[in-house]
């Protein structure tokens, strides 16, 4: 389970309730909700209070000169609910300063 790719995408979206925070990540297609969230909990120790997910259809793009087209692989995008961070763990690491 360690070599699973997340990309954060989104570090705050916006949500209307102040004891929750989201963010959004790209999985791969092939992972469920109860992955995810167990993924996130054991390996990166965040609470996790829900999981949203959804498959995202890849553009078609057309290729320089335009007469030829490609399609970008789809995705599956996941809006991770986490209870209230009271340590920290969400919030972007302090830099470390140097002793000499």
């Amino acid at each position: 389970m360690p070599n699973v790719r997340m990309i954060l995408k989104n570090p705050e979206v916006k949500c209307a309730n102040a004891e929750v925070q989201k963010f959004e990540v790209r999985v791969p297609t092939n992972m469920g909700k109860i992955d995810i969230k167990n993924f996130l909990e054991k390996v990166h120790n965040i609470p996790v209070a829900k999981v949203n997910t959804m498959v995202v259809a890849g553009k078609y793009k057309r290729v320089r000169g335009g007469r030829t087209w490609y399609k970008r692989p789809d995705y599956k995008k996941a809006i991770v609910t986490v209870k209230k961070d009271p340590a920290g763990l969400l919030a972007a690491p302090a830099p470390v300063a140097v002793a000499e």
